[in-house]
């Protein structure tokens, strides 16, 4: 194995990755520290807290989402704190909103430019809810853009974009409330039509790019509307192409509906044929029907989306659930790293280890001693690519891509870390057994052999969890291909626990488990059990916007309710369920398209 000073850290992505992209350390610190500040970080000699690596990541073009953040006791607060407000602002519960908001602004001391641009931002979407008026906004905005920005934008002097998306996002919402007092029409379409170009020519990755482009948009058709300009129609279709082109790679569905409807518009303007944008406008009215179903009602103004991104650990939290899981005794973790009194203090909240203390603490828990891991140890963005195509193109049953992906990965990942190792005996495995190289059985025994590289294959009788996504994962796959289990099921119903942020930040392993739980549940004729699980799914769905688990729960729920009551209407019911689920994978281009076909009955 290899020693801890070789170990991938956050300062070697950071440098590796702004190499790779040519940007200077100039640029990369622009509005967010001095250049000897980052100097710093970029050396490993300081560590930016998890807004400020967020915000570092994203102007590198890289989407937070995939990875996995260690925060302090305080930092978590902070956050959840963060995750409350978005949540009442998404749930129009405006006056606990505005009360919380007033008490962040009081309580939060120290408040960084990341955190007050948050604030600020917040304040704003409850401003557009109640009337406020467009000058107060745009001054809000205004002020959240020369934070890090600077408000003397001129993008088209610029050789890339480098803005993290939620900065992008702020200065769409500057443009959209930006009066021809401050700059003339001409200098407002100039910035829009630079920043969406620079947008489409962006090094930012498909995720990132797909948070802000669609968003970019649609306020800049608004925007075009308002001021009465015309000249432009042409030139916004082709944006709008773009803008849904990257939302069906991506699988999201950010600002579809009002992207769609502009579509529409544009093409009687410019007299292109209506019927090439059907499809678009079908799944439309699939999603508004869901959403009527289910008295989902959030509009995008209130969406958070744009701040949902990594899963979010404490490292209290995690240091003693782990410990309790493995069924090591305080005594044992704290020998040869820090005192007794030390360990019990961290595990309290009421002390925030060092760098040093929490690096030995989390090696002898088996964990990779790192504030932000991903599935693979790389520093290399090449092999993060490939490894971020290959889960879209097997989540897409699309094989091709995903076994030549897979085979670049088994090249390039470096078998000394674990996680490597394990993630490349899982995708091997994967290959095998769908090739029917090997059966059920090999399957489990190749797969417990990976989980057990980090984590003993008999876990202590424990109430208290923690597995990285990435053994998670390894544990799904046993518990999905064997009949009779005992401490996997314990360890997976945690799932059941998972509310409000925590069910955000952890969505995608929840939603993996809880789907093939919800199937099981129905197989065994626990329709309405199995249905509770999949609306929670279709719900949580709708507040990250993603279509993936949306036509997975919503076959289960329109094959439970067929097969709990088989009627013509039922039948008819499950045949319109189905064609909405193979419409979505039309849409997004997705091979399952096929397996829908089939199931229509």
């Amino acid at each position: 194995m290899r020693h801890e000073k070789d170990l991938i850290h956050f300062h070697t992505l950071m440098e590796s990755v702004r190499k790779y992209r040519n940007i200077t350390i100039e640029e990369l610190c622009h509005g967010l520290c001095s250049v000897s500040q980052m100097h710093y970080i970029q050396r490993g000699d300081r560590l930016p807290d998890y807004l400020m690596r967020n915000r570092i990541m994203g102007r590198l073009g890289i989407s937070s989402e995939g990875y996995e953040d260690y925060v302090q006791f305080d930092e978590y607060e902070r956050w959840e704190e963060r995750e409350k407000l978005i949540e009442f602002v998404e749930d129009s519960r405006w006056s606990e909103a505005r009360n919380l908001l007033d008490n962040l602004f009081t309580k939060w001391t120290n408040v960084n430019m990341v955190e007050k641009q948050f604030l600020l931002d917040m304040k704003a979407r409850i401003l557009m809810h109640e009337g406020g008026s467009d000058e107060y906004i745009f001054e809000l905005y205004n002020e959240i853009v020369s934070e890090t920005i600077g408000p003397n934008l001129n993008f088209s002097n610029r050789g890339q974009l480098i803005l993290s998306p939620v900065e992008i996002y702020y200065v769409v919402w500057w443009l959209l409330y930006m009066p021809t007092s401050y700059k003339s029409v001409n200098e407002i379409i100039e910035i829009f039509d630079a920043l969406i170009v620079g947008i489409e020519n962006s090094y930012l990755e498909a995720i990132a790019k797909a948070k802000v482009l669609p968003f970019a948009v649609f306020a800049y058709q608004t925007c075009i509307e308002r001021l009465k300009i015309s000249e432009k129609n042409k030139e916004l279709w082709n944006h709008t192409e773009v803008a849904i082109n990257i939302l069906k790679k991506t699988e999201r569905f950010y600002y579809l509906k009002e992207l769609v409807s502009v579509r529409y518009k544009l093409g009687l303007a410019i007299a292109i044929e209506i019927n090439y944008i059907e499809l678009e406008q079908e799944v439309v009215a699939i999603i508004e029907n869901i959403k009527d179903r289910y008295d989902i009602g959030i509009l995008m103004f209130q969406s958070g989306y744009i701040y949902r991104d990594s899963i979010v650990n404490c490292i209290a939290e995690v240091i003693h659930n782990r410990r309790r899981m493995l069924g090591i005794t305080r005594t044992n973790l704290a020998d040869g790293v820090c005192s007794l009194r030390t360990l019990e203090r961290i595990e309290a909240c009421k002390s925030r280890p060092q760098q040093e203390v929490m690096k030995g603490l989390f090696e002898k828990l088996g964990l990779l001693a790192e504030y932000r891991r991903a599935e693979i140890v790389t520093d290399d963005i090449e092999i993060i690519n490939a490894f971020i195509r290959y889960r879209v193109a097997i989540n897409q049953k699309n094989l091709d891509v995903a076994f030549a992906k897979m085979d670049f990965l088994i090249e390039k990942l470096d078998c000394n870390y674990v996680s490597n190792k394990q993630a490349i005996i899982r995708m091997l495995n994967v290959r095998k057994k769908i090739e029917g190289q090997i059966n059920e059985q090999i399957y489990v025994k190749n797969i417990e052999t990976a989980l057990s590289l980090s984590v003993p294959y008999n876990i202590s009788n424990s109430e208290y969890y923690y597995l990285t996504d990435g053994e998670l994962v390894l544990l799904y796959s046993i518990a999905t291909h064997i009949e009779k289990w005992g401490w996997q099921k314990k360890i997976l119903d945690v799932c059941n626990d998972y509310q409000g942020p925590m069910l955000i930040s952890h969505f995608p392993s929840y939603e993996l488990i809880k789907d093939w739980e919800a199937s099981e549940l129905g197989n065994h004729g626990d329709y309405d059990e199995s249905n509770s699980i999949s609306e929670k799914i279709i719900r949580t769905t709708f507040r990250l916007h993603r279509f993936h688990g949306l036509y997975m729960a919503l076959y289960n729920v329109c094959w439970n309710n067929y097969e709990k009551n088989k009627t013509e209407v039922t039948l008819l019911e499950y045949n319109s369920g189905v064609l909405a689920c193979k419409k979505i994978c039309d849409f997004c281009e997705n091979k399952r398209a096929v397996m829908y076909q089939n199931m229509l009955k």
